[in-house]
């Protein structure tokens, strides 16, 4: 099977996921993902790049308004952002938004 993702776009994508979490609770899984990156990012190579990973339920969190915010896992989120840059440059864009 091809190589979908190298380890360099995993680093890209976990640096900007974390960016985009680095105000999450303390007890967010972006923390856990973070502290164990270096066997994480191992793990997700291989999962995804044998066709073998397999994306999580999304998670209700409440909010401070009595309202819910739905939220990808960030091994989830990570991936998706991956995907986003791989199929970014694959796919033609519309012509409204060149």
């Amino acid at each position: 099977m091809p190589v979908l993702f190298s380890r360099a776009l995993l680093e890209s994508a976990f640096t900007g996921l974390c960016h985009s979490r680095r105000d999450f609770p303390a007890n967010a899984d972006i923390w856990h993902l973070g502290f164990h990156w270096k066997h994480e990012k191992e793990r997700l190579y291989r999962q995804v790049n044998a066709g073998q990973y397999r994306f999580s339920p999304l998670q209700l969190i409440p909010t401070r308004d009595n309202g819910h915010r739905v939220l990808w896992s960030s091994p989830d989120a990570l991936i998706l952002k991956c995907l986003t840059r791989i199929l970014t440059d694959m796919l033609p864009v519309h012509p409204l938004y060149c």
